[in-house]
């Protein structure tokens, strides 16, 4: 289902079933199940030393619109507009430091990037992500992905709640 601009009605113009049902039944439908989605990770991922890799995910919480395909970093809009991103990962506790990174991208072009630089005396789990927006094509991937530059590769915690690794995306208006 698609979003339908809405029709500029004339002065005598006779309102059928057909306009009726595309620009008023159809477009509620579509706001009542606006394109969006929540993956996220079930089992821990190593974040290897300066190496870009993706923040794949395994499950879903919803996937309304169907964007996301379980196993990957990436997401696929279905409809031209401005859509939120959002990703991010949670870092095992440790005595290391360095620079953390969490990107959305849509192939060369960054639509959000946040970077980090942990303290090595600092040993808790450490929380890292970015919310995005922009103005995308429908058929457009958008990547999520991490990076860190210094010791050997860091794992991702597993909880409860599967905060250690994650993305989503929602359609936000045409």
């Amino acid at each position: 289902m698609v979003w339908t601009t809405p029709k500029s009605w004339l002065v005598g113009e006779l309102v059928t079933a057909a306009n009726l049902n595309l620009h008023v039944r159809d477009n509620t439908n579509f706001l009542y199940n606006i394109p969006r989605y929540r993956a996220f990770r079930t089992t821990a991922l190593s974040l290897t030393n300066a190496t870009t890799i993706g923040l794949d995910c395994d499950n879903e919480r919803y996937d309304i619109g169907g964007l996301f395909a379980p196993t990957d970093n990436s997401f696929t809009t279905n409809v031209t507009g401005l859509w939120t991103m959002m990703c991010g990962y949670n870092l095992v506790s440790g005595a290391f430091g360095g620079v953390q990174s969490c990107l959305i991208s849509t192939g060369a072009t960054t639509i959000a990037e946040i970077m980090w630089l942990r303290n090595s005396a600092n040993t808790e789990e450490q929380s890292l992500s970015v919310t995005g927006h922009k103005v995308l094509s429908a058929s457009t991937v958008v990547d999520n992905t991490g990076w860190q530059n210094s010791g050997s590769a860091k794992n991702t915690t597993t909880t409860v709640d599967y905060i250690d690794c994650w993305h989503a995306g929602s359609w936000g208006g045409a």
